[in-house]
């Protein structure tokens, strides 16, 4: 199972000499690429041999020249590239093929939709981008499957990144602010998933029906998850299974019917129809592609509507995910998995490594799942786990840290908050003390608010404060309220942003 979610740790050395006390760190290390052109082979090696994590900036290609004769001396290591040229990242895609690629952006304003474009066009699947833009936008780039780092240069980057769902944060070997890291990990952070509704509200209303996906709507699903098929006169529907005799008892394949005969029997809908119904919103569109010869068909239908920023498609078949990229390469893509060996949509390891090459694709896997995933976890690559199906599995799930829930029963979200809004601002008083309210407003997936009791922090340089009385200062300080929550037996911290006083 993922465990329990929390930002991993990337130091970042000035110095060389600061490189030999990182030996044996269970932190990352990323070198700069300044400091990676003044490093010796030996040097290199001793850091990458003995470290979980080696993050290399590579920004010319002579490096990148010099790298490839260094590494191939060594055994597989885990080593990932970071770079400012996605240009010269689709190089070191050729070169490493095997290796994780990290696009690292400068850029602070973003259009959200060409983001994920440029993204899926380069097959990277993890970004690096500015300690507020980072926390603005990572929740939308992780309903496309991507992976969100950044670096911390403040007290204040620190608290946005950990309440936000960044995979990994950069900090300076010697910053002042590694001490509120442990400070952070004893809060229990409560992140917001991603929330897919898995052919929509499917246990309100039949499943892949519009109905089904209103209700999602309204619940406030991240994502809506359905599944195409094709008819025999050439249709594009919604429907999962490949015959009708679940939802009506008629034996029948979905190929062996026309849309209106299927129609007579139980209500269908159209890709197009959906594709028409949900552009323009918020949602992302989580296509499930269940036969190979559709591609062609389903990629002309995202080309028209142009939702190549809207849409990602996810299939357990890897030719699917190899041929949707050929056709259109701005469209991200995910593989998914079931353990289960006596599946017909079972792959061996050896076939999942291999699609995962081929087409940087992210990985959806069955909740049980096999060892072979637990380093995929521990890399922050982004997943969508699948199904849950009870309130008590997404308690489970949730209080776990498991990013991205796959879910039948998408009623049960608006259970807990996913984010604190502070409405009543602490007040200072005339004797240099400030109040703080004792209640603030709970923010659910639906957009509905409710006002709850919350406990006040005062972030210092060196460790967070809990406030049990009225704070006397006579300078400006940062304080945050915390919501606190009980999922699966645990407690949990639902946190606000930082505010200066």
């Amino acid at each position: 199972m993922p465990r329990q979610h929390l930002p991993s740790q990337l130091v970042t050395p000035t110095y060389i000499h600061q490189i030999h006390t990182l030996h044996g760190t269970s932190a990352g290390v990323l070198i700069s690429a300044t400091l990676l052109k003044r490093m010796s082979f030996s040097l290199l090696k001793k850091l990458i041999t003995s470290c979980h994590t080696t993050v290399l900036q590579v920004e010319s290609e002579e490096t990148l020249d010099v790298l490839k004769l260094q590494l191939k001396r060594l055994k597989r290591t885990q080593t990932i590239f970071l770079s400012t040229q996605l240009c010269l990242l689709k190089k070191i895609e050729m070169a490493f093929p095997t290796y994780r690629r990290v696009y690292k952006s400068t850029i602070t304003n973003w259009n959200i939709n060409d983001l994920i474009v440029h993204l899926n066009r380069y097959r990277i699947r993890t970004i690096m981008l500015e300690p507020e833009t980072a926390s603005s936008l990572s929740h939308s780039l992780r309903k496309h499957a991507f992976s969100i780092w950044s670096q911390a240069e403040s007290q204040s980057n620190l608290h946005d990144l950990m309440v936000s769902s960044v995979q990994s944060i950069s900090v300076p070997i010697e910053s002042e602010i590694i001490p509120l890291w442990k400070a952070y990990s004893h809060l229990r952070i409560l992140h917001r998933p991603v929330f897919i509704a898995h052919r929509g509200a499917c246990q309100l209303k039949q499943e892949n029906t519009l109905a089904a996906f209103k209700w999602a709507s309204r619940f406030g699903a991240d994502i809506l998850e359905t599944d195409v098929r094709e008819t025999k006169d050439g249709h594009l529907v919604l429907f999962h299974d490949s015959t009708l005799k679940r939802l009506t008892g008629d034996r029948r394949r979905v190929a062996q019917l026309t849309l209106k005969e299927m129609n007579s029997l139980t209500p269908v809908v159209e890709l197009e129809t959906f594709l028409a119904t949900y552009q323009h919103t918020s949602h992302t569109l989580l296509l499930e592609l269940k036969e190979e010869h559709i591609v062609q068909s389903v990629v002309k239908l995202i080309q028209k509507y142009e939702l190549w920023h809207q849409v990602h498609i996810q299939s357990f078949l890897p030719k699917v995910l190899k041929d949707v990229q050929a056709l259109e390469p701005q469209l991200g893509v995910s593989l998914l998995y079931s353990h289960n060996k006596g599946s017909r949509v079972h792959h061996s390891e050896a076939i999942v490594k291999e699609t995962l090459l081929h087409t940087q694709a992210s990985l959806n896997p069955k909740i049980r799942r096999t060892n072979f995933f637990s380093k995929h976890d521990r890399d922050g690559i982004q997943s969508f786990y699948w199904t849950i199906r009870t309130k008590k599995e997404l308690e489970k799930q949730w209080s776990k840290g498991t990013l991205g829930l796959i879910m039948d029963c998408i009623q049960y979200i608006n259970w807990y908050p996913v984010q604190m809004n502070v409405s009543s601002l602490p007040t200072r008083n005339k004797r240099d003390t400030i109040s703080f309210p004792a209640q603030e407003q709970a923010i659910f997936s639906d957009g509905s608010n409710e006002w709850v009791p919350v406990e006040w922090y005062v972030q210092t340089k060196t460790e967070l404060r809990r406030v049990t009385e009225e704070v006397k200062s006579d300078t400006s300080i940062h304080v945050f309220c915390v919501y606190r929550v009980y999922l699966n037996g645990v407690s949990h911290s639902i946190c606000s942003a930082l505010i200066h006083i």
